[in-house]
């Protein structure tokens, strides 16, 4: 179910393909090329006045400023800016690599659009422009190489979203649902024409209209532990897409399966990187787990295998499992609300939009931080202990920064 939403690429040069897709689309539209075009031809002549070297870019902000006359000695200042000219100078030499701009045709066969637009390396070029001093190039870099796993959509779509934006080009989302009034909202397009369509069609969709040079995949089924679970050709198991090279995005509803994919990668892949949003009232957290000596999720039922057993072989006590899986975190109306499910009352939990974009967002930043790393700390992150900054600033760098900084902007 991908090569029907992958979008065909074509080549400027390559007539009979263009005819093809023109014969085959009922809409056609040069914008997006002229679009960025634009943008990029104006970046390109902003940065032809820019040095291509650390060296010289330090040398050339030297000439504009003395750092002693602020407090800080040109040592210094060279060693704070190095992480921004560094990116500066690879923005800068890429620009004049890519003058002109060139042209290929996007062909989406779904919606049968062709469209105009500039090549993969231009599209990276301007997204990346405005990553300068957030990210460092060298950590988008790893995102558009690294293998990413979604295990359920919702608030996997919503991160996975998050990720293509910043430059993901390899993703597999597993998922068996169908969008619903209830839970189209918490979409990243959720619109009410694609109720009843499968998530992953939107979720692909999506994807590639937001990179048509991605290679997103999508299966349409439940994963299973192991193939003797399958139950319909759909299914596929663990060991059919984890390899150990992917990060896990973690958002399956089943508590039996969350705990069985823990026991996998606790066994065969104890280094993979799991993460986990979750998008509860209106302050979500992202839990991570890496490393076979960390399993947040419910950790005092792993410590306990006859509890482990109870929850496989008794069903209905998943909902005391997941309320221990997040009880630190968990915001008291969700207590009333799990008391009620509990009482008979009611028997879902609610998630609002804001807190699964939110749980989204931070999951990005969090795989942003373990990429640029390469480890991460396996506990709960809120918007209160997640990383200040992906830039690699000392504490010294920071506080020169704010010196020169206040003095330059003083209204005195």
């Amino acid at each position: 179910m991908n090569s029907e939403f992958q979008p065909i690429i074509i080549q400027s040069h390559e007539t009979n393909r263009l005819n093809n897709a023109e014969t085959n689309s009922d809409f056609y539209s040069q914008e997006p090329y002229l679009t960025a075009k634009k943008e990029a031809t104006d970046l390109i002549h902003q940065l032809s006045f820019i040095p291509q070297s650390v060296n010289e870019l330090a040398t050339l902000c030297l000439t504009r400023i003395n750092p002693e006359d602020h407090g800080v000695s040109q040592n210094n200042f060279a060693a704070m800016m190095h992480p921004l000219l560094t990116d500066i100078a690879t923005l800068s030499t890429k620009a004049k690599q890519l003058d002109p701009i060139e042209k290929v045709y996007v062909h989406t066969p779904t919606s049968k659009h062709t469209y105009e637009y500039v090549t993969k390396e231009v599209h990276q070029f301007l997204t990346h422009s405005r990553f300068l001093g957030i990210v460092p190039f060298n950590t988008l870099n790893k995102l558009k190489d690294q293998p990413i796993l979604s295990i359920g959509a919702s608030v996997g779509a919503s991160t996975l979203d998050q990720l293509v934006s910043a430059g993901a080009e390899n993703s597999t989302l597993i998922d068996d649902g169908f969008l619903e009034p209830s839970n189209q909202p918490r979409m990243p397009i959720g619109n009410i024409i694609h109720n009843g369509q499968s998530k992953i069609k939107t979720v692909l969709e999506q994807q590639y209209a937001r990179n048509p040079f991605g290679n997103y995949k999508a299966i349409a089924g439940r994963i299973v532990p192991t193939a003797e679970d399958k139950q319909t050709p759909q299914d596929i198991a663990f060991d059919e897409v984890i390899n150990g090279n992917e990060v896990i995005i973690e958002a399956i509803d089943s508590v039996a399966i969350k705990i069985k994919l823990r026991q996998y990668l606790r066994t065969y892949h104890p280094n993979t990187p799991l993460f986990m949003p979750t998008d509860v009232g209106i302050n979500p957290y992202v839990s991570v787990e890496q490393g076979a000596a960390n399993p947040l999720f419910n950790q005092p039922i792993f410590e306990d295998p006859n509890a482990i057993n109870f929850l496989l072989d008794h069903q209905e006590a998943g909902l005391s499992a997941v309320y221990h899986m997040v009880e630190s975190h968990f915001p008291h109306e969700h207590v009333a609300e799990f008391v009620a499910i509990r009482l008979g009352l009611i028997n879902f939990w609610s998630q609002i939009p804001s807190s699964a974009r939110e749980s989204g967002a931070m999951t990005t930043l969090l795989l942003l931080k373990y990429l640029q790393d390469g480890k991460i700390e396996s506990k709960n992150y809120t918007n209160l202990n997640l990383p200040e900054t992906l830039m690699p600033y000392s504490s010294i760098d920071q506080q020169n920064i704010s010196t020169i900084a206040r003095s330059l902007f003083s209204l005195s």
